[in-house]
């Protein structure tokens, strides 16, 4: 359930398992690097000193501990740590990848970036020596379906109308996109607060219908087969994983359906795409320093160069949508949120027809 980025549900089952045995360990260290990953720094301590008060040397309650440091910005409390569980010969690869990754942090944060540019690609070096035989050609395949579609859309091809919108179980409908690390959690956290919003946090319910339309063999051209079927086996996603949605606003918060633009122009005509965008060498750096969970976009970060070449690669395919399809588009500058959050938040919330709240 983590790894599928269900992190509510997730919490819950090892709960339930560390209540039938309340010394189980694996889920005290599960635990604990889940709460530290959302900032829940007390249950994570807690969860962390009960796994070490048995086992002192445990590598995965010690990154936890290491995440949170570095969260509360105490990187010189975190860089010891992390160099003795890097000393550590039996280290599993994925948490030493890991454990790269946060001393790059910590590093970072001490004012030393080259050497935390030494660890962070330390860290994406074993990701993809650990992802590549599951990952390296759904990559490949990914970066030539993308490629197609630029080409196809770079040819201006007379624009398909949008489909009638079909039945929708709610009130009004929006996606938010970018890229990854562009802003759209911040963005999605904003609106989740409102009580008239349910937001779906990165689940796949445009992906299915989206490569068929866009990224089959006909590529783009698919979009002219697109019918009611495809606009009911989203809601159909949708109702799998969202609560009841009658007289609400669905956010659909999905930072790679920045390629998926197409499809939303003809399937869901009245949505509202919110575009937030933020600088890229802020992104693609930011992309570089994370450990994602691995799939055929995230294997391309491991590199700050194919990160770049990623990033430029799903941004020209966008603006060509933008460009050229009826989409009802809100840009969000990342930067802008920062600097003025109520005011453009209160613009969001216009363009959404949501009434202003202080829980937001």
């Amino acid at each position: 359930l983590a790894n599928l980025g269900r992190l509510a549900r997730a919490r819950r089952r090892l709960q339930e398992a560390i209540e039938l045995d309340p010394r189980h360990l694996d889920a005290h260290a599960a635990l604990a690097t889940m709460c530290a990953r959302v900032g829940d720094a007390e249950a994570a301590r807690g969860h962390a000193d009960m796994v070490l008060a048995q086992v002192p040397d445990h590598p995965i309650a010690l990154t936890a501990l290491s995440n949170l440091a570095v969260r509360a910005g105490d990187f010189a409390e975190a860089e010891p740590r992390l160099r003795t569980l890097l000393e550590r010969p039996d280290l599993l690869p994925v948490n030493r990848a890991v454990a790269q990754a946060l001393l790059g942090e910590a590093l970072h944060g001490l004012g030393r970036p080259t050497e935390a540019l030494a660890a962070w690609q330390a860290s994406n070096g074993l990701m993809h020596v650990l992802h590549a035989p599951r990952l390296s050609e759904p990559s490949h395949t990914r970066r030539e379906a993308i490629d197609r579609a630029i080409r196809y859309f770079e040819s201006r091809p007379a624009p398909l109308g949008a489909l009638p919108a079909g039945p929708a179980p709610v009130k009004a409908h929006a996606f938010l996109t970018g890229f990854l690390r562009s802003g759209t959690t911040l963005v999605g956290q904003v609106l989740a607060a409102h009580p008239e919003v349910v937001t779906l946090d990165e689940q796949p319910t445009l992906a299915p219908v989206a490569r068929r339309l866009l990224f089959g063999p006909e590529g783009p051209a698919a979009l002219a087969t697109a019918g009611p079927s495809d606009q009911a086996a989203y809601w159909q996603a949708v109702s799998r994983l969202a609560p009841p949605l009658e007289g609400r606003t669905l956010v659909d918060k999905m930072p790679m359906d920045v390629v998926n633009l197409a499809a939303i122009a003809r399937l869901f005509p009245h949505a509202v795409v919110i575009l937030v965008r933020r600088d890229p060498r802020d992104v693609v750096l930011s992309c570089f320093r994370r450990t994602f969970r691995p799939n055929a976009d995230t294997f391309r970060m491991t590199t700050l160069e194919d990160a770049a070449r990623t990033y430029a690669q799903a941004m020209r395919l966008a603006d060509l949508c933008l460009e050229q399809l009826p989409l009802n588009t809100h840009e969000l500058r990342y930067e802008d949120l920062v600097a003025d959050f109520d005011g453009e938040a209160r613009r969001l919330c216009a363009t959404l027809g949501l009434g202003w709240t202080e829980e937001l």
